[in-house]
């Protein structure tokens, strides 16, 4: 009962960050939303705690590595992808993201691919980008998501954390 913590990030491209064991430590959950880039990073966030991950665009898909998945956690269903296969336009996304997972009655969508993290609510569903959280290349500042969802006021706190590469 209480507070219920999950980890979230999207594009590690074979690189993990060293303070992502340190974030993500007590999360009842980590959610990969794709290009993953090597399976060692999947078995080092397992190593963490229980892991959902979908292929994303660099990534073969297999049955344990789907283009999408839904998770079942402690809040209801969360819908995975990596989101190279919806528009880029943020708000066409959404809606054909809201159209993807409507039979499983998701209370919050996660995709990566545009290294841009944000978070929008649309029709009632909850949708994150963690963004990147490899080095950056592309301008924008490498990140994940905290999630924290609380059981007794059933409300979601999402809180986005950079990650300094130049260490």
């Amino acid at each position: 009962m209480g507070k219920h913590h999950y980890g979230i990030l999207s594009d590690t491209h074979g690189q993990l960050h060293d303070y992502i064991p340190e974030y993500f430590r007590g999360c009842q959950a980590i959610l990969h939303a794709g290009d993953i880039g090597e399976r060692r990073i999947l078995s080092e966030l397992e190593e963490i705690a229980p892991l959902y991950a979908v292929a994303g665009n660099c990534d073969v898909p297999t049955s344990k590595l789907p283009k999408l998945q839904v998770a079942d956690l402690a809040f209801g269903f969360a819908g995975l992808t990596h989101g190279h296969l919806f528009p880029f336009d943020r708000y066409k996304r959404n809606d054909e993201l809201l159209q993807a997972f409507a039979e499983s009655d998701c209370r919050l969508i996660i995709t990566g691919h545009t290294h841009h993290p944000y978070y929008d609510v649309h029709n009632g569903v909850i949708l994150i980008n963690p963004g990147a959280c490899c080095p950056p290349r592309t301008g924008h500042i490498a990140s994940i998501a905290l999630l924290e969802w609380d059981d007794e006021t059933d409300l979601f706190d999402i809180r986005f954390k950079s990650l300094d590469w130049t260490d």
